[in-house]
């Protein structure tokens, strides 16, 4: 830190200081607005999308085609109240990043046999052991079943294997909650065996439920938030290239599609390219990042490319600050940094800022918190520094009293 602090020092003219959000404008501004043939933009608040949120849907719900594809996505949950559709799409686009990640590709349906061979050969060993036990198979079965497998067994057809996977999937809450038997009937270690082979077959029959659901309904349903979120994201973005006007959280999202993109040329084998350097007027050698809590994952990801090769990495943070999580803001990515870099990490075991009274309590509180599973250890104050005050504001309207922060 020394030797790098003194270079910084001897060479202040190389030195180039942003915040997150101001570097990425600045990677945005010089290669990908550009491209999209924008010149000139205004950088708006997060607050300022809702707005285009409701411009979406009202431009879905006057076209029948998008109208279809919305009313086909929503058909399991509709809704009548209008502010629900427009929370939804807002949702969808403040969660963008992460479709950007995903980078989905289609999904194929597992192998399986279906739920009914298993399913039945599970009746089959609980009638033997009913019969065994000289119990009737009504009273064998768990109240909650009493009605559903008669109605399995008798109603439907022998051969109607498509019905009884019908049958069996519409009552897959009783069937996936617990076995159908009642377990108080195999009581005694002369029915052990009988009650694990039983237990072993039905959890295959769940799986096999499961597999079934997810061939049937989750993957076509998956497919089905692609099409409707990328073309949320398809009508975002014309209104956002005809206003010109992005949010932070735009830029990182545009910046990051763009990335890749070989027509910029942004990226080389996975690595910045000499042109991206030449757009930031300099090539890395070292990278600080201070309050690295609040970098978000799709940032980290933004930077990662400038990393590759001898660049220096020192990361300052404290997860316990985290305040820009509404965005995206990931303190585990700082939590588990250096394993991720394969670097080292050390803590700042004195705080030259805050009196004793308010590191003692600091201390105190979360102390809670490593008990909870967070990583904290207990720092000092200065010598010099014995006084402080602290107050704390509990709940309703004592957090509205007006403080002056600065007393």
């Amino acid at each position: 830190l020394e030797r790098i602090y003194r270079a910084m020092l001897e060479n202040k003219d190389r030195l180039h200081i942003h915040t997150i959000d101001s570097f990425l404008n600045h990677l945005f501004k010089q290669a990908v607005a550009p491209y999209l043939g924008i010149y000139r933009y205004t950088i708006v608040e997060e607050e300022k999308n809702k707005e285009i949120a409701a411009e979406v849907f009202k431009k879905m719900l006057d076209n029948p085609d998008d109208f279809a594809l919305m009313e086909k996505f929503l058909a399991d949950n509709p809704e009548r109240d209008i502010d629900h559709y427009l929370g939804l799409i807002d949702e969808i686009l403040k969660n963008r990043w992460k479709f950007l990640l995903i980078q989905r590709r289609p999904r194929a349906s597992l192998p399986s046999s279906g739920p009914v061979p298993a399913l039945e050969e599970t009746i089959r060993l609980a009638r033997e052991a009913a019969a065994a036990k000289g119990c009737p198979w009504n009273e064998f079965l768990c109240k909650e079943f009493q009605g559903i497998l008669p109605q399995y067994l008798e109603d439907l057809p022998a051969m109607a294997s498509q019905e009884k996977e019908e049958f069996i999937l519409k009552h897959r809450h009783a069937f996936l909650s617990r076995p159908f038997w009642n377990g108080n009937k195999l009581r005694g270690k002369e029915w052990e065996g009988v009650k694990e082979e039983l237990l072993g077959r039905y959890e295959e029959f769940r799986r096999e439920l499961a597999t079934c659901i997810h061939n049937r309904e989750m993957i076509p349903y998956e497919e089905e938030i692609f099409r409707f979120s990328n073309r949320i994201f398809e009508l975002y973005d014309r209104i956002k290239l005809k206003t010109k006007e992005f949010s932070p959280t735009d830029i990182s999202n545009y910046t990051y599609l763009y990335l890749n993109d070989g027509n910029l040329g942004l990226l080389k084998d996975g690595k910045a390219s000499a042109y991206l350097f030449e757009l930031l007027g300099a090539e890395v050698k070292t990278l600080f990042i201070d309050e690295f809590q609040d970098t978000s994952i799709l940032q980290w990801k933004i930077l990662q490319p400038l990393l590759e090769g001898k660049v220096r990495v020192i990361a300052v943070g404290d997860e316990k600050q985290s305040i820009y999580g509404w965005r995206g803001g990931e303190k585990e990515l700082f939590a588990g940094l250096d394993r991720i870099l394969g670097g080292k990490s050390e803590r700042l075991k004195t705080c030259y800022r805050s009196e004793r009274e308010i590191t003692g309590f600091v201390n105190r509180f979360c102390r809670r918190l490593a008990a909870a599973g967070w990583d904290y250890e207990d720092v000092e104050h200065l010598p010099a520094k014995t006084g402080g005050y602290v107050e704390i504001l509990l709940g309703g309207t004592a957090l509205k009293t007006a403080t002056d922060t600065k007393a």
